[in-house]
Order: structure tokens, then C-alpha cells, then sequence
């Protein structure tokens, strides 16, 4: 009873957030409006491929684009995660494994978080332990209709997420290795499962080929001018940080904690009661080491293209591994003994969990409803509203009504989007003295608001010179300044001279 009651409030707070739409979410909502043939186009200019897109305009088209419709529907791939994560739990640790699973998913911050935004980082998770339950079903017995169903999924995991890719080289690459080493040894029932299964994940990336070459074009043009690329350590600790639900402290340790159990999870065994220890020579179950490398190899490999290719790491591309690292934390928890040490474990992640969830539930993600509203106190129809970055545009824009003339620096494009080819070049050579100029052209004998922020890299030194250019010509008054939200911004109002 009690672990149906955790994983009900789970389910329950997969639904539950305050906060307006953040950019990224804004930006998934406008490009998912358009017409079905225009999505693709659109999506040359920001950077993904179109398989949530496309789901999420189907979507729309039945429950509207409400903040809590568009949401909902990443809520619902997130429940069905929970019992496949039981199914995977159970098949390769035991029902204790699968239980200790689902109570660490039902309650992840990380998990909730993606749950309640209009993106696609919880269908890339459900995806991929569904990828996961079809290639150890094929392993065991390859028939038609499972090895179909994994080629499937690879490509809906490819259509969807472009780390989906080396999650598939890494598991491609081993079992290429086992078919190769079955082959050595006459395993001849290995070597069929093993070529079915490679085949599967082969027809999948086929199934993929028709938008290689809009990823070739991203890939030169669009990346992630956002960041830099981060190190080793970094990764592992942005990612220790969100899968404990971000900035609180108990967040970076239960993080943590997800992380070592997760590693330690094929070896963990408890020989006695009150006895634990990690035995590397005989794994509780060989798929759980399969797992591990699986999971962890992809992070790996996924940190190496990033510096390769100077793409930055973001902890929610973790997504397509986060439920094979749960299964193996929870693996981990199972192997305690007695057995009130393991749900002792449980409880303190639990407590831990805590202030990441109530930060999902209440804290703004952005300051763009805020800053909306601050506009529209002072704003009278014709009045301009100016965005540097872009990136502050979709946020504030979704939530402004009212007859306002809305622009972008550096050349004045609709704040509903963001053009992310090639991103920084153009920006540096954008001149805001220039751009001041004309916005104050623009404006002549209208109001101006510049919605800002100095949190994005690239803006730092950018969008302060612009408002001290308008500042020179027009009386500035803050209305809003930056707070801690994830994206920050504020509000400056420039009024006409009198």
C-alpha cells in the first residue's frame, strides 16, 4: 500500500506546475502550430528533428495549446514510464529490483521536471526502455513482430532525439561484439539472436535516412551557441545536480547517490545480512552489466562528439539513459540486507528528493509571465517591445497581449522563434549602437520596453550596450530586474521624450 500511495503522488505530480511555458517550451508550442509541411523547415533553424514536433501538432489539434494542454502530453509519456521500468526492473534483477525502481522514478525530480514540459525528454525516455524491453525479449527469442517493434522504436528514438544516436552506436557496437565473439566460440544461437537484433537496429537507422540531411545542415550551421562544451566532470555533475531536481544542496546529494548506485549496480551483492559488498568476477545478472555499459557507455561517448563536434551537454539529453540508470540504482537498493537497510535507502532519497519537487511545483522557470505583465501596466497600443536576447522573446511574447509591435535584435525578426543558424556569427557582427539607432527611429513618439538578460553567454556584453544606447536618448526606468529563475530576464522601460 505504501508504495502504490508514493507511486500515485508520483503520477499525480507529473501534472502539477505553476510556472508559464520557458523558452524552449514556448518554441516547441510555435513550431508545433504550424502547418505539417512547414514544421521540417522550421525545425532546419532550431536544431532537432521533427518526431515530437509532429506528435505535439497532432496533439494540439485535439486539446488546444494551453500551457497545461501542451504539457499534458509529455505527463502522460512520463506514467507510462513507470511500468515499463517495473517490467525491465523485474526481468533482469527480481521483483524487489522492480519495486525499488518504480519508487525512485515515481518521485525523481529529474523525471517530474521533464513531465511537466512541453518537450520531448520524457518520450525520449519512454522510448528508450521500451528499446530496451524489446531488444531483451529479442535477445531471448527474435521474432518477427519484436525485432519489428525495436526497429520501430530506434527510429522513433532517432526521429525524436539526436543522442538517440549514440545510444544506438554504443548498442550496436556491442552486440556486434557479442556476434563476433559467438561466431569465435560456435555460440550459434547467440550468433542469430545477435544478427537480428543488430539487423533491427540497422532497419531503424534506415528508417531515419530521409532527415540525415537536415542534420548534416544543423550540424554545421545550428549546434548550441548557448554553451560550450563541458568537460568530463562537468557533465557529471550538471548531471548529479538535476537528477536530484537542481540547485538545493540535498538535490546534488541524492544526485549523487543515483549516480554510485547506478554504477555499482550489476556487482552489488549482500552475502549476509549487514554484509555488502562489490563483486566484479560474478555479476547478479549479466543484462545488468549490458545495462551499465549501455547507459553509462552512451554518456561517454555522447560527452566525446560534444568536444569533437563543440556542442554543448545539457543533463536533459541524459534522458535517453535515465531510466536504465534508475533500473540500476534501484537494482542497487534491492541488494541491501536486511531488507529495512534497502527501503531505508529508499526513504532518505525520498527526503532528499524533497525541495526538488517543490521547485518544480511552485518556482517560476521564467521570469517571461512577470515581465508580461509589467509591460502591460505601462504599454498603450503601437507601443515596442524589444527582445536581446531573441531568446527572451518566446516566453514574454506568449504571454503579452494586446496591440504591441514585438522585435528581436539583431534584425528585428518575430520573437515567436529563434534562428539558430549560424547563431554567433551573426550576432557578432550585429552593431547594438546600430540597432539603437533604428529602434529609436522605429519607436519615434511610441513607448519602448527592452526585455533582456545577461544570463546567455553570447549577450553578456551585447545587450547592456544596447540599453545604455537607448538610455541616451530616452529616460530609463527598471520595471522588472532578472531573478533566479532558470531563465532569467528583465523588464527596462523607455518612455518617448516629452
Amino acid at each position: 500500500m505504501v508504495v502504490l500511495a508514493v507511486v500515485a503522488i508520483g503520477v499525480v505530480l507529473r501534472f502539477v506546475v505553476s510556472s508559464s511555458l520557458w523558452m524552449d517550451e514556448a518554441l516547441s508550442v510555435n513550431i508545433a502550430r504550424l502547418p505539417l509541411g512547414e514544421i521540417p523547415g522550421a525545425l532546419r533553424k532550431d536544431g532537432h528533428p521533427p518526431g515530437y514536433y509532429i506528435l505535439l501538432h497532432g496533439w494540439m489539434r485535439l486539446f488546444g495549446e494551453g500551457d497545461t494542454a501542451v504539457r499534458a502530453l509529455s505527463g502522460l509519456f512520463a506514467v507510462a514510464l513507470i511500468p515499463l521500468v517495473f517490467v525491465a526492473a523485474r526481468r533482469v534483477a527480481g521483483r524487489r529490483a522492480a519495486v525499488c525502481s518504480v519508487v525512485l522514478l515515481a518521485w525523481s525530480p529529474f523525471a517530474v521536471r521533464f513531465a511537466t514540459e512541453a518537450r520531448m525528454y520524457a518520450m525520449v525516455s519512454t522510448l528508450a526502455m521500451g528499446g530496451w524491453i524489446l531488444a531483451e525479449s529479442a535477445w531471448r527469442r527474435p521474432r518477427t513482430a519484436v525485432l519489428g517493434g525495436l526497429a520501430l522504436c530506434t527510429a522513433g528514438l532517432l526521429w525524436t532525439h539526436y543522442w538517440a544516436m549514440w545510444l544506438v552506436a554504443v548498442a550496436g557496437a556491442f552486440v556486434t561484439a557479442a556476434l563476433i565473439r559467438a561466431r569465435r566460440d560456435g555460440a550459434r544461437g547467440t550468433m542469430n539472436s545477435a544478427a537480428k537484433v543488430l539487423a533491427a537496429l540497422g532497419l531503424g537507422c534506415v528508417m531515419f535516412l530521409p532527415w540525415v540531411g537536415s542534420l548534416i545542415y544543423q550540424a554545421a550551421h545550428t549546434g548550441t551557441p548557448w554553451a560550450r562544451p563541458a568537460r568530463p566532470a562537468e557533465m557529471l555533475s550538471f548531471l548529479a545536480s538535476d537528477l536530484g531536481g537542481g540547485r538545493a544542496a540535498e538535490g546534488e546529494v541524492a544526485g549523487w547517490g543515483i549516480i554510485a548506485l547506478a554504477l555499482v549496480g550489476a556487482w552489488l551483492v549482500a552475502p549476509r545480512s549487514g554484509a555488502v559488498s562489490i563483486d566484479v568476477r560474478t555479476p547478479r545478472d549479466r543484462r545488468l552489466v549490458v545495462m551499465a555499459v549501455v547507459a553509462f557507455g552512451t554518456l561517454v561517448v555522447g560527452n566525446v562528439a560534444g568536444y569533437l563536434t563543440d556542442t554543448a551537454f545539457s543533463s536533459r539529453y541524459a534522458s535517453v539513459v535515465f531510466p536504465l540508470v534508475i533500473v540500476l540504482a534501484g537494482t542497487s537498493i534491492s541488494s541491501f540486507r536486511p531488507k529495512w537497510s534497502g527501503a531505508s535507502v529508499l526513504v532518505v532519497c525520498l527526503v532528499l528528493y524533497g525541495p526538488g519537487l517543490a521547485d518544480n511545483m511552485v518556482k517560476d522557470r521564467t521570469d517571461g509571465r512577470r515581465n508580461a505583465e509589467a509591460i502591460m501596466a505601462r504599454a498603450e497600443p503601437g507601443d515596442l517591445v524589444v527582445y536581446c536576447p531573441d531568446q527572451t522573446g518566446p516566453a514574454t511574447a506568449r504571454e503579452l497581449s494586446g496591440d504591441l509591435e514585438q522585435v528581436t535584435f539583431p534584425d528585428f525578426s518575430s520573437p515567436e522563434r529563434v534562428d539558430w543558424v549560424d547563431y554567433i556569427e551573426r550576432n557578432e557582427a550585429a552593431r547594438p549602437q546600430e540597432f539603437a539607432r533604428d529602434v529609436l527611429a522605429r519607436a519615434r513618439g511610441r513607448s519602448v520596453f527592452l526585455v533582456y538578460s545577461v544570463a546567455i553567454h553570447s549577450h553578456r556584453e551585447t545587450c547592456p550596450a544596447l540599453l545604455e544606447e537607448l538610455a541616451k536618448s530616452r529616460q530609463a526606468q527598471v520595471l522588472e530586474s532578472a531573478s533566479d529563475a532558470w531563465e532569467p530576464s528583465g523588464v527596462v522601460y523607455l518612455p518617448p521624450n516629452r
